[in-house]
């Protein structure tokens, strides 16, 4: 028996990157010698053979081969076993800087040239057997987006590869479930417009997400070097500080602004419940802001309070990074519309009823209060 480090442990230690998890392959042994040895099965239902190790809980595999027996990324038959070598199993994988192995005495077990591509910034498949799996598109767009930053692009031929995939529609195997699982991954990495870019240049998103195509091709420049409108408004959100719910939500208000769009296409792509609500509340905000009489205090307060301003700690500041990354030529009215919001979240109902004041008396004192402070912040410099 011999256990080897894999795939992205191994990558992201020679790219001098962060290690999240951990991964290794075993070789030279079967099933019930790994349970033997106190591992259990990480899937008790599951055809793949993967293990949890007994005190560190990582997985460790068993060396395999796959073959393509059927449709879609399911459609694979595992062999596996001790006679499986290491070189199969890294054959299977699906990109060469992914099929770097490491021995336990640090010697690197690197037959397809991982390497050589860490060092050089290629995404490059190992076989043509990637495009067996269409689920290996969209986590190449996804690695672009992670490893962008750091000078990595798509190697041609693998580009190639790519566009045959779509075009031989392989892709309509995937279900709304598998697609938003990396869609929703890619939003949280370093450079996710690349993803969505990708997608869209390869002619992938139109077959897994029609409507957001289409609002990126409406919104291209004919330069070929420009981005399309949404994502240059991703990325703006991105540089802001947006969490991932607010990039998912700057990007795909592009696709619709209409409440019950939005909830249609959430239902239809999986989409969970925080994306969703972030996405309905930047269209809702952003078809405000473009018709918000900034100098009318009555106006200003409404706005606040229909996004729940009051009622949510920074869903304003949220809204705010969304609006500047749709219209940064506005960034001084937005900043101050934070700015009048702060004063006017200054004012609390508890102080008007350790005054004296009931019910309804409440309310109405805290609105003039508020509409004050709007008014004073308007004429600070």
């Amino acid at each position: 028996m011999k256990i080897y480090k894999v795939g992205g442990a191994v990558r992201d230690q020679l790219l001098g990157l962060p290690v999240k998890d951990t991964d290794w392959v075993v070789t030279g042994a079967t099933e019930q010698e790994l349970l033997a040895a106190g591992f259990r099965r990480a899937d008790a239902d599951g055809d793949f053979p993967v293990f949890l190790h007994p005190e560190s809980g990582e997985e460790y595999a068993l060396a395999r081969r796959e073959r393509k027996s059927g449709e879609g990324y399911r459609g694979f038959s595992v062999e596996a076993g001790p006679d499986v070598t290491l070189e199969e199993d890294l054959a299977r994988r699906d990109l060469t800087i992914n099929a770097i192995a490491e021995a336990p005495d640090g010697r690197l077990i690197d037959p397809y040239n991982g390497r050589r591509d860490l060092e050089e910034g290629w995404l490059r498949h190992v076989t043509p057997a990637f495009s067996e799996d269409p689920l290996r598109l969209p986590r190449l767009a996804r690695f672009a987006a992670r490893l962008g930053a750091h000078g990595f692009r798509i190697a041609h031929p693998t580009w190639k590869l790519a566009r045959q995939m779509v075009a031989e529609g392989g892709l309509r195997a995937l279900t709304p479930e598998r697609v938003w699982r990396e869609t929703r991954r890619a939003l949280a990495e370093e450079q996710p417009w690349r993803y969505f870019e990708i997608l869209h240049r390869s002619g992938a998103l139109q077959q897994l997400m029609p409507e957001l195509d289409a609002a990126l091709a409406a919104d291209r420049p004919h330069a070929r070097e420009q981005q399309a409108a949404p994502l240059a408004a991703l990325k703006r959100a991105v540089e802001g500080g947006a969490a991932p719910p607010l990039r998912f939500a700057v990007l795909f208000v592009a696709v619709s602004r209409d409440a019950s769009v939005i909830q249609r296409l959430c239902g239809r792509w999986l989409i969970d419940k925080a994306n969703c609500e972030a996405w309905r509340q930047l269209a809702a905000a952003i078809t405000a802001f473009e018709s918000l009489h900034p100098d009318d205090a009555d106006t200003v307060l409404d706005f606040f309070e229909r996004l729940g301003g009051f009622r949510r700690a920074g869903v304003i500041d949220e809204v705010a990074t969304g609006l500047a990354a749709w219209h940064p030529a506005r960034l001084k009215d937005i900043q101050a519309l934070q700015a009048r919001h702060a004063a006017a979240a200054a004012v609390r109902g508890a102080d008007f009823a350790n005054a004296g004041l009931r019910g309804k008396a409440i309310g109405q004192a805290v609105r003039k209060a508020r509409l004050e402070a709007i008014r004073r912040a308007d004429t600070q410099p």
